[in-house]
């Protein structure tokens, strides 16, 4: 009876050790450190309509803006959360106030009435957090409307972004996502994974 008790409280003591590691990381982001403290977006309810899982094609590319620091996009099956691939984008060193950015060349639905949210699953692959901003052109005057940054840390997240607000959301002209350094200092190059970008009604 001694000995299975014993067991018991070993058993106790070392599930709670296992489930606060969380899920291992794939071999794609080896060495990557999640923050313990950061704690993770709430994904509203709602009607989800998936744009893009990366499982038919590549419709992605980089814009080629001058002094645009997107490096490379590129469809990979290193991690999927939506099926075995994603898009993974990799971006250089840039000094502070520029931004790197990625393009959809065509999107899978072009009236997005009603929507609220785009969510995105991001695996950031360094261990230097990436801050991303969503925007859309829309309308026949393609008016261009940004999200707040949303800053991504190491490891695996959703990241839901609010365009709650934004206009002629009926005529989708082009959409970009910008990993962003609005800061002084230079940023550090690096790479992060993009997949199951989806929007809320």
């Amino acid at each position: 009876m001694k000995k299975a008790l014993a067991v018991l409280v070993l058993t106790a003591m070392v599930l709670p050790a296992l489930v606060a590691k969380g899920p291992k990381l794939p071999k794609a982001f080896k060495g990557i450190k999640v923050p313990a403290d950061y704690v993770e977006m709430t994904i509203p309810e709602g009607e989800v309509i998936v744009m893009d899982d990366f499982e038919d094609g590549l419709y992605w590319d980089k814009t080629g803006w001058p002094n645009d620091f997107v490096a490379g996009v590129t469809l990979s099956s290193d991690w999927g959360s939506n099926g075995p691939n994603s898009l993974k984008v990799t971006y250089s060193e840039q000094p502070g106030g520029d931004k790197g950015t990625i393009t959809c060349t065509s999107p899978l639905e072009t009236d997005w009435t009603g929507a609220k949210y785009v969510v995105l699953d991001i695996g950031n692959a360094s261990n230097a957090p990436v801050d991303l901003v969503v925007v859309l052109q829309t309308g026949e005057t393609w008016i261009w409307t940004q999200t707040d940054p949303i800053r991504c840390p190491a490891g695996i997240h959703s990241l839901v972004f609010d365009i709650s607000n934004f206009p002629n959301l009926e005529i989708i002209d082009q959409l970009f996502i910008c990993c962003v350094n609005w800061e002084g200092d230079t940023s550090p190059s690096g790479s992060f994974y993009l997949d199951n970008y989806r929007i809320i009604k």
